[in-house]
């Protein structure tokens, strides 16, 4: 990933900032999404890491209380409001 940025976030702002991130992508076929109770992807449909898998432009894991979040910089910016 390129311009990759680190947050460590509540799962109440991991949880809207994903779906904020979702809408302003959500027309756009260059990417899919995958959620779940542990983890909430955005990705490209056709990029990939030398292992084959998707490269992610947005990547939240569940760890203890917190969500650990790696973004793509270049799409999406961190906004504490």
């Amino acid at each position: 990933m390129d311009n990759e940025k680190y947050y460590t976030l509540t799962e109440s702002k991991t949880k809207k900032w994903y779906e904020d991130c979702k809408k302003s992508v959500k027309d756009d076929k260059r990417f899919y999404f995958y959620e779940n109770e542990w983890v909430k992807k955005i990705q490209w449909e056709d990029r990939y890491d030398q292992c084959g898998t998707n490269l992610p432009i947005f990547l939240a894991c569940v760890r203890g209380e917190k969500y650990e979040i790696i973004v793509d910089d270049a799409f999406f910016k961190y906004s504490s409001q």
